[in-house]
């Protein structure tokens, strides 16, 4: 009926919870998800926990191992240079587009986060750096106005954003991160195209490097 409001789930607000703990980092690849501990945490049944582990599980953020239990996905090195060649094309495309499209609020949400990261790289927060970085891959992509270019980033590689907190330099790479996000924002502030792609494309590939060095998976 139109106008009617939807209330999510109990299995829904789980599944985003519990997301958000992997993506953040809270749960780290290779972790097992314990059925108690998270019903406790979150203040509900086991039911819906087993809602949000099967949609995690067909989404690829979770795995379940027969009479092990279910744990955060682990990707190996092969997987996560497949995924970020397909982010690079598709965050070449945002970048394009966000140009083609832009607009001054979106400039200045990506301009905001990355002065969040920026704060939080000199407090050290590793889970606070994750999460900005995430926010300005996903502003991007909005700023890019394509609806299927969207749905195809969350269904291929953004929970390996989560694996950045797993490289030991990850804290020290950080002023090269701010450097580029804000090398970025200039050139889409500037409707330079071939600047926007030229910069996105070499920030995924600098990322894709640092997290194949943190899993030993850097040989050619």
């Amino acid at each position: 009926m139109e106008g009617t409001i939807r209330h999510p789930t109990l299995g829904e607000k789980a599944y985003l919870k519990i997301r958000e703990l992997i993506l953040s980092g809270r749960i780290r690849p290779g972790e097992r998800l314990h059925y108690g501990r998270l019903v406790t945490e979150l203040g509900v049944s086991q039911t819906p926990i087993k809602e949000a582990f099967t949609r995690l599980e067909n989404e690829g953020y979770v795995v379940t191992v027969r009479r092990k239990g279910t744990f955060a996905r682990t990707f190996t090195p092969l997987e996560i240079r497949e995924a970020f060649e397909i982010r690079e094309m598709l965050e070449a495309l945002a970048a394009r587009r966000a140009c083609a499209h832009r607009n001054g609020d979106g400039i200045a949400a990506m301009t905001a986060i990355s002065r969040r990261f920026a704060r939080a790289a000199r407090r050290r927060d590793v889970r606070a750096c994750t999460r900005e970085d995430y926010a300005f891959h996903e502003t991007l992509i909005a700023m890019s106005g394509n609806g299927k270019l969207r749905e195809l980033m969350g269904k291929t590689n953004f929970q390996l954003l989560s694996i950045g907190q797993s490289s030991p330099r990850f804290l020290e790479i950080a002023d090269e991160y701010s450097a580029m996000h804000e090398r970025i924002i200039r050139a889409i502030g500037n409707r330079d195209e071939k600047a926007a792609e030229r910069l996105i494309r070499a920030h995924v590939r600098y990322g894709m490097r640092e997290i194949l060095n943190a899993v030993g998976g850097n040989k050619k």
